[in-house]
């Protein structure tokens, strides 16, 4: 029994065979061709028959050779399958029915069949079996057989090896059986049979060729981008440099901003030193150098200043580094006093003052 991607190739060659006009079945050799051997007295008559259309090649003296008969052909025609062809009255028909489940064993069926049907038994008898058609149940077939004395007769011993099948004349053409067991029979060429193979080949390259093409797409697609992201490198590098560089500013800017705002603003500390120094103090300079304030002046009770500016909200630790009496101004004494300003809260006054400022 043939497995199931043997049949399914098959079908496929016949139907692509189906789809090919005749004349081109015959040119490519793909025509259902044969040659159909018959004895008529003791003439070997031949008949080409492609398709269905017979044509007589010739009557030639029997018993004849196969390498004889090659001999007489010509072409193509020596290379067609050969298939004896036996009369009506050679043959022993028996129609039969059956059920329907045996069709799918039914030379099998057959072989039990012979016995009962025939006067031969399975080993005597060459036979094959036709379906007829079925009727509910019943599948109505014909058995047909044919001695196997005919077969090894000495007229067809030299043809054993040398024919595709046997089939039996019926009026203007032939029953469609083969009685040659399938051991026997010399298998024909089947000039379709690689395309099947040929055309599964060639879809499978093709499908090859579309995914090498397909995939030369995306490499080109992919050279394509970074081509375009090499080009932009260079500016996205510039715009990176920028946003480094305004971060940095920004960051900066918030840096100097916080210590701005752990320090007092300039107006306030004058404020603030104004409101706390006697009337009788003069102030000659005064000056903020990081986080130091320095005062410089006159006044009648320097060493009553340091007691003055304590507690105050933008300084600590007031101190004074240098007392000497004035000479210029009696019972006045020049001072230098310092203090360390320090942070101050987030309601503290904002504001910007000189770094710097004289009082004369």
């Amino acid at each position: 029994m043939a497995s199931a991607p043997a049949s399914l190739l098959s079908a496929w060659g016949a139907a692509l065979r189906d789809c090919i006009p005749p004349g081109w079945r015959q040119r490519m050799g793909a025509a259902r061709a044969r040659l159909l051997l018959s004895v008529d007295g003791a003439e070997l008559h031949v008949v080409a028959d492609v398709d269905g259309q017979r044509r007589t090649l010739g009557r030639w003296p029997w018993p004849m050779e196969p390498s004889a008969l090659v001999a007489r052909l010509q072409g193509r025609a020596a290379r067609l399958p050969r298939v004896w062809v036996l009369a009506p009255e050679q043959v022993l028909r028996r129609p039969l029915q059956l059920p329907v489940a045996a069709g799918a064993r039914l030379r099998a069926v057959m072989e039990f069949e012979i016995e009962r049907q025939t006067p031969f038994t399975a080993a005597q008898a060459l036979h094959d079996v036709r379906r007829l058609g079925a009727s509910g149940s019943q599948l109505d077939v014909e058995l047909v057989a044919v001695p196997r004395a005919l077969w090894d007769s000495g007229a067809l011993a030299p043809w054993h090896g040398h024919l595709h099948g046997i089939d039996v004349a019926d009026g203007n053409g032939t029953l469609g059986v083969n009685l040659l067991p399938a051991a026997l029979r010399r298998r024909p060429r089947d000039p379709l049979r690689p395309w099947p193979w040929l055309l599964l080949l060639l879809g499978m390259a093709c499908l090859a060729l579309a995914g090498a093409q397909w995939l030369e797409n995306r490499r080109e697609a992919l050279a394509e981008l970074r081509a375009r992201v090499d080009a932009s490198a260079p500016l996205a590098r510039q715009a990176a440099q920028q946003l480094e560089h305004a971060r940095s500013r920004i960051a900066g800017l918030a840096f100097l901003e916080h210590k701005r705002r752990q320090r007092a603003a300039t107006i306030d500390v004058w404020r603030e030193l104004t409101r706390r120094l006697p009337d009788a103090t003069h102030l000659d300079s005064w000056s903020i150098q990081g986080e130091q304030l320095q005062v410089t002046g006159s006044s009648s009770d320097a060493a009553a200043l340091v007691g003055l500016l304590q507690d105050a909200p933008w300084w600590q630790d007031p101190a004074l580094t240098s007392v000497v009496r004035d000479e210029r101004q009696p019972g006045m004494d020049r001072f230098t006093l310092t203090a360390t300003l320090g942070p101050v809260g987030a309601t503290a006054p904002a504001g910007a003052g000189a770094e710097h400022a004289d009082v004369r």
